[in-house]
């Protein structure tokens, strides 16, 4: 059977897809021609997350992993999107593109005015702001790095910006535009040709599942402990995806173990242990699906 050719991202957010794929899918550092090895059935490449979707339409690899914003940036129409994963370089939460401009301007901007709106996508960006409501005529500036100085010196009257907390906005003197907190929200996709054969799509639902569990067990725990038989589980308002799972044990004592929100974790250990829960063990996770 030949075998699935994967596009692994250049980048930041190259690390962050190996980290969540491994241990299943252990892939070597690219060499020269991008060609990373084989695992499980699939050739890894890595190579420009830019150009990925060019390089499935006109070429002859069969699926590769970009964000949202670069699928939409590229122009590339008819691929099929396998699955959304929602993580970033640095968290599990997806990235999101904002309209920013000065906390103080010289001078005002004029009625009827067009802004110069500076963004590293200029088709993307193009695309976007022509889909707001906000009616003031503008040109997209492309450009590479340093947006908040641009901005600053007067190069730019805004900038439509990509960013996870805001932080590095309000440390260069920048503000988001009211409204436009959200102006697009970009997530890693998995796409892929149309024409895949049946045995090429089961190898894909293979590595998503694996990747997107990956993802999940960043923010869970498993919580084991035993409880007394009676004990009332409803009443502890524990915030399982599904039933925990119980096996009694004794007359008097029952074996617990759910998984939950890592966020949880203090809520329900002081939970369990004032219904009297003994020997509290809480597990990492290797993978999680919901």
């Amino acid at each position: 059977m030949k075998r699935v050719k994967f596009i692994l991202p250049n980048g930041s957010l190259g690390p962050a897809v190996r980290k969540y794929l491994e241990p299943e899918y252990i892939i070597p550092q690219p060499d020269r021609t991008g060609f990373c090895g084989t695992m499980n059935g699939i050739d890894f490449y890595q190579l420009d997350r830019r150009t990925i979707p060019r390089f499935l339409k006109m070429s002859d690899f069969d699926a590769g992993l970009t964000g949202s914003d670069l699928l939409l940036e590229s122009g590339v129409e008819g691929l099929e999107v396998i699955c959304e994963v929602p993580f970033s370089r640095s968290s599990e939460r997806p990235t999101r593109w904002v309209l920013a401009e000065p906390m103080r301007r010289s001078a005002p901007l004029q009625y009827g005015q067009t802004v110069q709106i500076g963004c590293e996508l200029p088709r993307f960006g193009r695309i976007i702001m022509e889909r707001c409501s906000h009616g003031f005529p503008f040109d997209i500036v492309t450009i590479s790095g340093g947006e908040e100085q641009q901005v600053d010196h007067g190069l730019l009257s805004m900038v439509l910006v990509v960013t996870e907390s805001g932080d590095s906005l309000t440390a260069n003197g920048l503000q988001i535009i009211p409204g436009c907190e959200e102006m697009f929200i970009s997530v890693p996709v998995i796409i892929a040709r149309p024409d895949l054969s049946d045995k090429a799509r089961e190898k894909l639902h293979e590595l998503s599942a694996t990747l997107r569990a990956g993802v999940g067990a960043r923010s869970r725990i498993m919580v084991l402990c035993d409880l007394p038989s009676c004990v009332k589980l409803e009443e502890l308002h524990l915030p399982s995806s599904v039933a925990p799972t119980i096996v009694k044990i004794t007359k008097e004592w029952k074996s617990f173990v759910i998984c939950i929100p890592l966020s949880d974790q203090g809520r329900v250990l002081v939970s369990l242990e004032n219904a009297g829960a003994k020997g509290i063990v809480v597990q990492s996770v290797q993978g999680y699906l919901p």
